[in-house]
């Protein structure tokens, strides 16, 4: 997973940097339509790419389809159980306060700063490189250091940058804060879902993963919207503390595997050893 997300983000670095170019020194221009109109259509270019792509990748075997069709998430014990719980109100969570302060970041850096166009496609660009080198590095240690451990230590350092950068005096400042934030926060995702999976029998993974992200995005809707109000009111100060929620939600799944692991009871081989 880690090196899924790494090449994932390491291409990343193409477009915004291009894009940011070719909108402060091109003619306004691509293939006759406005850059703007020509940055969507090469998305749409090369999602169709990748729709063709995925054709061609292995299917899964009828086997083991018939066994996902005949499990059930009502199978889970009821370990299982209390861990799925745990993880969806973390999600909820950080969900409502990725909604609650990510927009505003960006809005604020824009309107604050007022970047060139070519400084925050490389800004853009640096941050997915970063990422790349992180979801690396993170997929590499997170099992020496324990999933649940890596999870909750990079996201413990979420608070600080978001105070740098709510009180960084110039674009040069803010832009490193911002970069290391977004590092911080995305290369954790390998770890993350691992840590999950560990904890979901493979038969329903899908189907639980997808209650899991409507639930985010749900919730992130939501944190959007209340953003525009506590953004107003509360102005920079506002990151710092939505960033607070990012270690205390994940230390709800954390503490509910210490109670899990520390039964006598519960059949450790179910789960990875990655917890101490």
């Amino acid at each position: 997973m880690g090196k899924q997300a790494t090449s994932r983000n390491l291409s990343g670095f193409v477009g915004p940097v291009l894009m940011g170019i070719y909108l402060r020194y091109g003619n306004q221009e691509f293939l006759g339509i406005d850059i703007i109109q020509s940055g969507f259509l090469i998305l749409v270019v090369f999602s169709v790419i990748g729709i063709f792509v995925s054709l061609i990748l292995p299917q899964t075997s009828q086997e083991n389809l018939q066994k996902n069709r005949m499990a059930s998430i009502s199978d889970f014990d009821q370990d299982q159980k209390k861990m799925q719980v745990a993880f969806g109100i973390e999600e909820a969570i950080i969900g409502f306060t990725s909604g609650l302060i990510v927009p505003f970041i960006d809005y604020y850096i824009l309107y604050e700063f007022n970047p060139r166009r070519d400084l925050w496609g490389l800004v853009f660009g640096i941050s997915n490189s970063s990422i790349a080198l992180g979801t690396y590095l993170v997929g590499k240690y997170a099992e020496k250091y324990g999933k649940g451990n890596t999870v909750m230590a990079l996201n413990a350092v979420a608070p600080i940058l978001a105070l740098g950068i709510a009180f960084s005096p110039t674009f040069a400042v803010v832009s490193v804060f911002y970069i290391a934030r977004t590092t911080f926060a995305n290369a954790v995702q390998p770890a993350w879902e691992s840590w999950f999976f560990a904890h979901t029998p493979d038969t329903v993974r899908g189907r639980t993963m997808s209650v899991i992200q409507l639930n985010r995005r749900l919730t992130r809707a939501g944190g959007t919207a209340l953003g525009t109000l506590l953004y107003a009111a509360m102005g920079t100060i506002l990151f710092p503390l939505g960033c607070l929620f990012y270690p205390i939600a994940m230390s709800i799944p954390r503490g509910v595997e210490k109670t899990i692991v520390n039964n006598p009871h519960v059949n450790l081989e179910q789960f990875n050893s990655e917890t101490n």
